[in-house]
């Protein structure tokens, strides 16, 4: 009988140590833990550094890191890491055209004993105090090169505090711009107001910025895109 027991105590002893060796621990720390929340923010780049500490024997290799979607980069500062160096990941995520609960993961190859992938799931809830009507300013498709045309958006505080809106600023080529807001106003709660401008295409890239500085804690920038159609200012310029 104590034969028996002996011999079952040896099955049972190889057992859990094959099961402790196939659930070994990671090669790769991260403090922050397999999920970084950037909480409560407004619209636009989110920027954070995550560590990566190895905490094994042997020297790892960061084979690569990629992202879920093209919203969000994670280059990393050093791929090689000797027992107990740290790598930095430095992760950005857009968020401009964002609303409500954004999430985003980072994958990170890692060559050890066997490669080994570790997952990093990225959330934020993106809030908007000041709403705009659209994401970018609507232009006609019969647009014509040289030729003033009108676009608008409205702007309105969906917040509880009244917000100062600064006079926009466009960044991008081949656009003459002009916007009816010349100096600081104020939003009251629930109130809107109404962004004219004048745009006048001078060639064909006609893709720029329009960035509207506030008061507001969570949108200090608001972001507009101007996307005019070229392809009927191509046709006009190939019968040139």
């Amino acid at each position: 009988m104590k034969t028996l027991y002996h011999v079952l105590f040896t099955m049972s002893f190889m057992v859990i140590l094959t099961f402790s060796k196939g659930f070994s621990q990671p090669s790769l720390y991260m403090p922050t833990g397999n999920e970084y929340d950037f909480g409560k923010v407004g619209p636009g780049q989110l920027h954070c550094k995550i560590p990566l500490i190895n905490i094994s024997e042997d020297t790892l290799r960061i084979i690569r890191v990629n992202s879920s979607c093209g919203c969000t980069t994670a280059p990393v500062d050093k791929s090689l890491l000797v027992k107990g160096d740290t790598a930095l990941l430095y992760v950005t995520m857009s968020t401009s055209m964002s609303d409500g609960i954004k999430s985003s993961s980072i994958k990170i190859l890692v060559s050890e004993k066997k490669d080994s992938v570790y997952i990093i799931n990225l959330k934020a809830n993106i809030v908007k105090d000041i709403a705009t009507s659209t994401p970018f300013f609507p232009v006609p498709d019969n647009v014509k090169l040289n030729k003033e045309v009108e676009s608008e958006i409205i702007l309105t505080n969906t917040g509880n505090e009244t917000v100062k809106i600064m006079p926009p600023v466009y960044e991008g080529n081949d656009l003459i711009i002009n916007f009816n807001l010349k100096s600081t106003i104020e939003l009251m709660p629930n109130e809107k107001f109404t962004l004219k401008a004048s745009i006048i295409p001078r060639a064909e890239n006609l893709t720029g910025m329009v960035y509207i500085p506030t008061s507001s804690k969570l949108m200090s920038l608001i972001s507009i895109n101007i996307n005019i159609s070229i392809r009927d200012l191509l046709n006009q310029i190939n019968k040139k």
